[in-house]
């Protein structure tokens, strides 16, 4: 069943449908055939966390460019994966042994103006880049020794104190039927968006 909220159309996903996203990120089988733009991939494993990047159709997994750090796509071992980008985000957890899933899509169809999507912004584990690019994949420390291996190419400079990744995230907004609360707006669900590279000017320079 397909939910509409203010901004986009949630609907579930299928066990097959989750399994064969997990066979397309591993390039073993063919995406849904409604799938929209969705650029990049974010796996939560039993032993770590795979990125992925989307380029020409396929998928490239940071467990090829880094296999050290990022471990393989098995979906034995998924707890929560998503692929995401502009359109639409396309969600699989783990829940009593199974995977579940949603598809949240953009939706043009908006009427409450108070109540429009909003974006927020989480900073990126890494604070360091400790490799060169491989395969459009950067490895990352921070200053507890995790590491993780980006989708983007990044310089040995281009992280620090005055530069970071953040993940765009989008909140959307449903206004509460209880007789208690009637009318107040809280977040029904959220998405990921984009991955990019925020940095501000060093002190006493100009922009």
């Amino acid at each position: 069943m397909t939910a509409v909220l203010q901004g986009c159309t949630c609907t579930p996903l299928s066990d097959a449908s989750g399994d064969q996203l997990i066979a397309w990120a591993r390039g073993e089988g063919e995406p849904p055939t409604d799938i929209g733009t969705v650029d990049w991939l974010l796996a939560h494993c039993d032993s770590g966390v795979v990125w992925g990047h989307r380029r020409s159709g396929s998928w490239s997994l940071s467990t090829t460019a880094f296999p050290a750090v990022s471990p393989s796509l098995l979906a034995a071992a998924v707890q929560e994966l998503r692929m995401f980008g502009p359109e639409e985000e396309l969600l699989l957890w783990r829940d009593e042994g199974r995977m579940a899933g949603r598809r949240l899509r953009e939706s043009t169809e908006d009427s409450d103006e108070d109540a429009r999507p909003l974006d927020d912004f989480r900073v990126l584990l890494g604070t360091r880049v400790v490799s060169d690019p491989q395969q459009g994949f950067t490895l990352v420390t921070d200053e507890g020794g995790s590491r993780q291996a980006v989708p983007v190419e990044l310089g040995r400079d281009d992280l620090g104190r005055h530069s970071w990744l953040r993940l765009r995230l989008r909140h959307y907004l449903e206004r509460s039927a209880d007789p208690d609360t009637e009318g107040v707006l809280r977040v029904a669900a959220s998405r990921l968006v984009d991955i990019t590279r925020e940095s501000l000017p060093l002190p006493g320079t100009q922009t």
